[in-house]
């Protein structure tokens, strides 16, 4: 028999063992199980942003309708009707194979009503299941101030779940530990997650597999939450048969080194943990990474100096921390700089930032009584192209690189795009094209900013 022929015979043989011996085990969808996890990943972010509309205001004309932050009961509405949207569908059914929603999606606003900090919920596909862990809200607060820049070291919590016999002191920022415990806190149909999850492993008859994942702040919370749930697997799941595994997209440093160490004893060889070489979030809160985030998108965009400033201050907040990567020897993605920055998902005949920005530059100018700050800024100098560029440069690169890059990575573009473009799901990256109350916001703080550096120099004459 020629060697080809063997070679085909061995692989006909191994897919046929695995369809096999593992029908339960892995979704039917065309995407693999790192692309359908980090689809699933992606939809438990739809409460970002997310607004709502005001009932008192329904007879008004479009014009003076205002909207409203949500309350916790209409963000849960609003992101079970995308999930559910999205498993109904049957382009994602062909991607993803037929998942199920089965707990959740619980949505934690703070304040409330106000923007959504945290959410989660839990898909099924025969045996598996998977966690889905949303990631930072831009418009929360909460999530930037507490649960993301809360790593003070005199701040940290210990990790009360191991014993490992190694001397380790595992700690983890603390608000890391606030999210964890957010979302232990979490019900719904009045289960919590690990409730929920030891009944179901409970019921089935075959090994469970339980896959944690998340993107950004979720890809720092889901290692973590899937490591609680395994040292207190037996408080919850008992003895019944599981596997306990983890895809962290682009996420943070959770805790120190030793919580690093003592992860990687635990859930080392079954984390996945993605993240591209350029994102700047999963370069804090290690200092020597923190040190690479101005150089970046050197040469193509020079650093801004707020941005050398803001890397100043993260080295402030996480000194003496000790903060590791999970996993720290994972090798990244090796991402590239992207320009001008349009989000995969809009048409080709999307125009860069400068040209949009120059349209809009156009009409502002036409009323300056309707647009008061921008049209001095507008119309005093062109100052305007040196603010946008290049800390806007800088930005854009940030909100790419953090999002749609990893889509590009692993081939899901056409998924992911489909449920922005045709199934109406958020898209988690801004646009190029920036509304004009962006503008007036930008407008406000380079002036504002500029009136801060003029009393600093004047200051410095004195």
């Amino acid at each position: 028999m020629k060697t080809a022929t063997k070679l085909l015979l061995f692989c006909l043989a191994m897919v046929f063992s695995l369809t096999t011996l593992m029908p339960t085990a892995m979704a039917d969808g065309f995407l693999d199980e790192e692309q359908q996890v980090l689809i699933l990943s992606f939809l438990s972010n739809g409460a970002s942003d997310l607004r709502c509309e005001d009932q008192q205001q329904i007879n008004l004309t479009l014009d003076a309708q205002e909207d409203r932050p949500c309350y916790e009961q209409e963000a849960q509405q609003e992101l079970e009707d995308q999930i559910n949207r999205a498993f109904a569908d049957a382009t994602v059914q062909g991607d993803l194979g037929e998942w199920e929603l089965v707990w959740g999606p619980v949505v934690t606003n703070i304040p409330e009503p106000g923007p959504a900090a945290n959410a989660m919920y839990v898909a099924q596909n025969g045996n598996w299941y998977v966690v889905s862990i949303a990631g930072t809200n831009d418009s929360s607060l909460f999530d930037w101030i507490v649960e993301d820049a809360g790593v003070r070291n005199k701040k940290q919590k210990d990790w009360p779940y191991s014993d490992d016999g190694l001397g380790l002191e595992p700690k983890i920022a603390r608000g890391t530990w606030i999210g964890l415990q957010i979302l232990l806190n979490m019900k719904s149909s009045d289960k919590t997650l690990l409730e929920f999850l030891g009944e179901a492993v409970a019921m089935s008859g075959d090994e469970t597999r339980i896959t944690f994942t998340g993107i950004s702040l979720g890809g720092t919370l889901s290692p973590v939450l899937a490591l609680y749930a395994l040292d207190s697997e037996n408080e919850w799941a008992g003895s019944n048969s599981l596997t306990i595994d983890v895809e962290a997209i682009a996420g943070t440093t959770p805790g120190n080194e030793d919580f690093s160490t003592y992860y990687s004893e635990r859930l080392g060889a079954y984390t996945n943990r993605i993240w591209n070489t350029i994102d700047v979030i999963p370069h804090a809160w290690n200092e020597d990474m923190l040190s690479e985030i101005p150089s970046l998108y050197e040469p193509q965009i020079p650093t801004p100096p707020e941005i050398e400033s803001l890397v100043k201050f993260g080295k402030f907040l996480a000194r003496n921390g000790n903060y590791t990567q999970l996993m720290p020897e994972t090798e990244g993605m090796p991402g590239t700089v992207k320009e001008p920055v349009v989000s995969i998902c809009e048409e080709s005949n999307s125009v860069d930032i400068f040209q949009s920005v120059e349209i809009l530059k156009n009409k502002i100018l036409q009323y300056p009584a309707r647009y008061p700050k921008l049209y001095k800024l507008l119309s005093s100098s062109e100052q305007w192209e040196d603010e946008l560029d290049p800390l806007s440069r800088f930005s854009d690169q940030i909100n790419y690189q953090h999002v749609e890059a990893y889509a590009e990575f692993l081939d899901v573009m056409e998924t992911y795009c489909h449920l922005i473009n045709d199934l109406g799901i958020p898209n988690p990256m801004p646009t190029t094209s920036m509304k004009l109350d962006q503008l007036e916001k930008l407008a406000a703080t380079n002036l504002k900013w500029n009136k801060i550096k003029k009393k600093a120099r004047a200051s410095r004459v004195r």
